[in-house]
C-alpha cells in the first residue's frame, strides 16, 4: 500500500507540475487550466464515490475511520460529545457530519462532504478571481486540486481541513466585500463546524484592515461567549483543548529533537516550548502585516491569503503535534500566494512535488522507522531525519514565499 501510495502520488505531483511548467505562457494556457479544473473537480467525486463502494478497505486508518464516523454514529444514536464521549472536534461538527452519514451509511458519505467544502472553497475563490479579472486564479486552482494532498487527504481519506479552508475563503471574500460582521460570522462558523485548528485563520481575517477589525471580531467574541455559557450549563466544550495538548506527532522539529535527545522531555519547559515559539515567530509576522496594512491604508484579498497561508505553515513548523494531513487546510493559501508571487523555477516546483508526495506516505513510514517501546538506533535517528527534515526545510521555505509576499507593495487586484 505504501508504494502503491507513493506510485500515484508521485505521479500525479509530477505529471501535473510538469504540465504547469509548460503551459506557462503558452497561449492556450487558461483555457487549459479551466478544462483541466473543471474535469478534475467531476473525477474526484466520481472516484471517492467508486472507492467506498468497491473498496472501502482502504481507508481504515485515518481520521474519518478512526475518529469522524464512529463519533457521528454514537452522535446519531442520541449521545452527546463531551459529555457521553470523549471528542477532539468542535460542537457543530458531528452534527454535520451526522446529515451526511445520515444519507448514506458509510466513511463514504463523509468523504463526499468533504469534497462538496472543497469544490465550494474553489468555487468561491474562482468567481472571485473572475469578477476581479484575476487570471493566475486558475493556476491556483490547478495548482490545489492536483496536488496529492488534496487529492488524497480530501478525497480518499476525508479529511476536514477542506471545511476550515472553505470558511476562511468566505470570510475573506465577505471582508473584502465589505460586509465584515458577515466575515466575522463565517470565520466563527469555520471554529464551530471543524475544530481549534480553524482559530489560526482568525488573525487574517480580523485584521483584514485596520478600520473594521471590530466589526468582524464581534461574532468571535459571541462564539466565545457561547461556549462559556456550554461550560456553566456542563458541557465541557474545552475537551478538544485538553484533549489535544498532550498529543504529538513526527513531521515537526520537536519530534526529531526528542528522538536524538530524549532527555529532553524531562523538562519542565519542553511543554510548553512548541506555543513560545509559535507566539515569537506569530508577533514577527503580526508586526509586519501590521505595518504593511498601516502603510497602505487597504485590506487586501492578497496579503489577507498570504497572512493565513502564512499563519498556517507557521503553525506546521512549530508546533508539536504537525501531522501532515493538516496541510488541506493551507494549501489553497499557500497556492495563491504563490501564482500572486509570479515565480516558479525549478526548484519551487520540485519543493510541491516533494511535499505533495512524501508528506502523504511519512505518517505510515515513521512508526516503523522510530517504534514505541524499542530502542532506537543511530541508523533510525538517519531514516527519520532523512525524512521529516526536508518536509521542515519546504514548510520553511513556503513560509519564506509567504513573508516576502505578504510584505510587498503590488497587489495583484482588489475587488471593486
Amino acid at each position: 500500500m505504501i508504494i502503491a501510495k507513493l506510485v500515484v502520488c508521485g505521479a500525479l505531483a509530477i505529471s501535473s507540475l510538469a504540465i504547469f511548467r509548460i503551459a506557462i505562457n503558452k497561449s492556450w494556457e487558461y483555457k487549459f487550466y479551466k478544462s483541466a479544473v473543471i474535469a478534475f473537480i467531476a473525477f474526484k467525486f466520481v472516484f471517492c464515490i467508486a472507492i467506498y463502494a468497491y473498496f472501502p478497505q482502504l481507508n481504515r486508518t485515518s481520521d474519518a475511520a478512526l475518529y469522524y464516523y464512529p463519533q457521528t454514529v454514537q452522535f446519531i444514536e442520541g449521545h452527546l460529545p463531551y459529555r457521553d464521549f470523549p471528542s477532539s472536534y468542535s460542537i457543530l461538527f458531528l452534527p454535520l457530519l451526522s446529515v451526511a452519514v445520515s444519507a448514506w451509511n458509510s466513511l463514504g458519505s463523509i468523504a463526499l462532504l468533504m469534497l462538496l467544502f472543497e469544490t465550494g472553497m474553489i468555487t468561491l475563490y474562482l468567481r472571485r478571481c473572475h469578477r476581479v479579472g484575476y487570471r493566475p486564479g486558475w493556476q491556483a486552482a490547478f495548482l490545489y486540486l492536483f496536488s496529492p494532498i488534496s487529492f488524497y487527504w480530501i478525497s480518499v481519506a476525508g479529511y476536514n481541513g477542506s471545511i476550515i479552508s472553505f470558511f476562511t475563503v468566505a470570510a475573506l471574500l465577505a471582508a473584502e466585500k465589505g460586509r465584515h460582521f458577515l466575515s466575522g460570522v463565517l470565520a466563527a462558523m469555520g471554529l464551530a463546524f471543524s475544530k481549534l485548528l480553524a482559530a489560526l485563520a482568525w488573525p487574517a481575517i480580523v485584521f483584514f484592515d485596520r478600520k473594521n477589525s471590530i466589526r468582524r471580531l464581534t461574532p468571535l467574541i459571541l462564539l466565545i461567549a457561547i461556549h462559556a455559557g456550554l461550560l456553566i450549563i456542563g458541557l465541557d466544550v474545552l475537551a478538544p483543548i485538553k484533549n489535544e495538548f498532550e498529543k504529538a506527532s513526527s513531521g515537526n522539529i520537536w519530534f526529531l529533537l526528542s528522538v536524538v535527545a530524549p532527555g529532553l522531555k524531562s523538562i519542565a519547559i519542553w511543554k510548553l516550548m512548541p506555543l513560545l515559539l509559535f507566539a515569537l515567530g506569530f508577533a514577527i509576522l503580526f508586526v509586519l502585516r501590521a505595518r504593511r496594512t498601516q502603510s497602505e491604508h487597504l485590506g487586501n484579498f492578497d496579503s489577507g491569503m498570504a497572512f493565513a497561508a502564512a499563519t498556517f505553515v507557521l503553525f506546521l513548523i512549530c508546533s508539536r503535534k504537525s501531522f501532515t494531513m493538516y496541510l488541506p487546510m493551507a494549501l489553497i493559501f499557500v497556492m495563491h500566494t504563490l501564482v500572486t508571487d509570479g515565480k516558479f523555477p525549478i526548484g519551487r516546483l520540485f519543493v510541491l512535488a516533494y511535499i505533495g508526495t512524501v508528506t502523504i506516505i511519512e505518517p505510515v513510514l515513521m512508526p516503523m522507522i522510530i517504534r514505541d517501546g524499542t530502542a532506537v538506533t543511530r541508523f533510525d535517528i538517519i531514516l527519520a531525519a532523512s525524512l521529516d527534515l526536508p518536509i521542515i526545510g519546504s514548510y520553511i521555505y513556503l513560509l519564506s514565499i509567504c513573508l516576502r509576499q505578504l510584505l510587498r507593495y503590488r497587489v495583484s487586484a482588489t475587488a471593486p
